[in-house]
């Protein structure tokens, strides 16, 4: 599931987003005649790609975007309004895939998502990468609003990443989050 990198960003581990976006990105796709990861229908996995490449991912139902990892050093997004959204990644490399700080339109970002709002005026994103982790973003011991199982104190993520199931548990109280992989 394209959505699965992604759950890490609600469950306070940005890094985890970024680096398995970025693995996603480099090891799933390529310009050889089989590289899309499955049937591109409606161009789906093609647009994946484009906004994952631009750190962004739009969140179905929403008007929030996740915030990921870019590999492209510049992308100028053409908001049809006669604006423009420029995202920038300082130190962008292959081994640089930790974002360390998020500024938009200069204002430092405290959480790894935005709203569409946020963008819809235009601006420019910048993001300064590194090659370990960062807690910037970070939320442990925030409670998303959704699949929140209070009885339990714990919020349980379940998603599919490239055909393994991901149980994502993080414990309300800020005390660990356990990854666990099922075939």
């Amino acid at each position: 599931d394209m959505h699965a990198p992604y759950l890490f960003d609600d469950a306070g581990r940005p890094d985890l987003t970024q680096k398995w976006a970025r693995w996603a990105l480099a090891e799933r796709f390529s310009t050889a005649v089989n590289g899309l990861d499955g049937n591109d229908d409606g161009g789906t996995l093609s647009a994946w790609y484009v906004f994952s490449a631009m750190g962004l991912y739009p969140v179905a139902g929403t008007d929030r975007y996740w915030i990921g990892s870019p590999n492209v050093n510049k992308a100028v997004i053409d908001l049809g309004t006669g604006k423009t959204l420029t995202v920038k990644a300082e130190n962008q490399s292959a081994e640089n895939i930790y974002v360390q700080s998020v500024t938009l339109n200069g204002v430092r970002l405290t959480e790894p998502s935005i709203v569409h709002a946020q963008i819809a005026g235009g601006g420019t994103q910048l993001s300064d990468r590194h090659a370990l982790p960062h807690a910037i973003g970070r939320h442990v011991g925030a409670t998303p609003a959704h699949h929140h199982f209070a009885t339990l104190h714990h919020q349980v993520l379940v998603g599919q990443l490239f055909g393994k199931v991901v149980v994502l548990l993080h414990q309300h109280d800020g005390h660990g989050l356990a990854v666990g992989q099922h075939a």
